[in-house]
């Protein structure tokens, strides 16, 4: 029994020895090759086509005159001032947007939460027909929202 004993501890003696052996060689090659690869390099390779064999475009660069005129021909394009400008009629816009609102707050059942009568229209008739459009639409939405027809539909249970 003891022959056996002893051939199994020197198997994994021996095993144990060629893992470490083998650690240490790897180590070394890698020292070796890292050692290796800082040494002189050799010259570079030129290149194979030389560098005026490369292609040039088909076009002619212009004459210095046409591209002074044309550097002075730069056409300055105005930024359109219609930003913010409503292009809906005022009484139709005031509408629009009041029964939109009309419609949020009478869903969640708070009257007049989101109501917002300003707007944007240059002339005094216009911002008054944006105010009554505005008042009719919300009046209208809140009364909708409040009974579940949303845009003048009917309700989902069919009432």
């Amino acid at each position: 029994m003891k022959d056996n004993d002893n051939s199994q501890k020197t198997f994994g003696g021996g095993r144990t020895k060629m893992l470490v052996a083998a650690g240490i060689v790897i180590v070394a090659a890698i020292v070796a090759l890292k050692l290796l690869s800082n040494g002189p390099h050799p010259a570079p390779v030129p290149p194979a086509t030389p560098p005026a064999a490369t292609a040039t475009p088909d076009i002619l660069p212009p004459d210095s005159d046409e591209t002074a005129a044309s550097a002075d021909s730069i056409t300055i394009v105005a930024v359109s001032d219609t930003v913010g400008v409503d292009p809906r009629p005022p009484y139709e816009a005031g509408f629009e947007d009041g029964y939109n609102s009309g419609l949020d707050d009478g869903h969640t059942g708070s009257h007049m939460a989101t109501y917002d009568e300003s707007n944007t229209f240059k002339s005094t008739d216009s911002r008054n027909s944006y105010v009554k459009g505005y008042r009719e639409g919300y009046a209208q939405g809140f009364k909708d929202a409040s009974e579940g027809n949303e845009f003048n539909m009917s309700p989902p249970d069919g009432k």
